[in-house]
């Protein structure tokens, strides 16, 4: 968030891609706690990979109800910062690699159970879709969006 979110505020000159990571973040991490506690499964009687687990229970995964709120929002904010098509197949395949990668890597390290991790998903899938509906430009304010991050486009289009 430290990178996107200025990068994304610089581009576009607008505050909802600040906003949107900051919901999505704030909140993945306040659901993830408060399911945590609520349900507090204990982690998988497997050998782990790494000796030092959080202290945290098992369901769901907080790594894996980060990685695809911060990836999929800054996807989000590629598909609102421009029209071209190589940016946003590259955000989204991007967001989707890094987040089956970190999926696969919980299940690997035998750190998490399969439903853990699609849990993870769907909260942060739910979370992150609610913070794009709230942060999302009026439709008379996408035209003024698009039209500041890309004028010389829009100057063309009007000719």
């Amino acid at each position: 968030m430290a990178i996107v979110a200025p990068l994304a505020v610089a581009v576009t000159r607008s505050w909802r891609p600040f906003v949107l990571l900051a919901l999505a973040l704030v909140g993945q991490v306040t659901l993830f706690l408060v399911t945590v506690a609520l349900v507090a499964r204990t982690r998988p009687d497997v050998p782990h990979l790494t000796d030092e687990l959080p202290p945290t229970a098992s369901f769901p995964s907080g790594h894996v109800t980060a990685t695809p709120a911060l990836t999929a929002c800054t996807a989000i904010i590629v598909f609102r910062a421009t029209d071209r098509t190589g940016w946003r197949v590259t955000g989204v395949a991007l967001a989707v690699l890094i987040t089956a990668a970190v999926a696969f890597e919980r299940l690997y390290a035998g750190a998490h159970y399969p439903s853990d991790v699609l849990a993870g998903l769907l909260l942060a899938g739910a979370w992150t879709a609610a913070c794009w509906w709230a942060t999302r430009p009026a439709p008379e304010d996408r035209a003024k969006e698009r039209a500041t991050v890309h004028p010389a486009e829009h100057e063309l289009e009007r000719e």
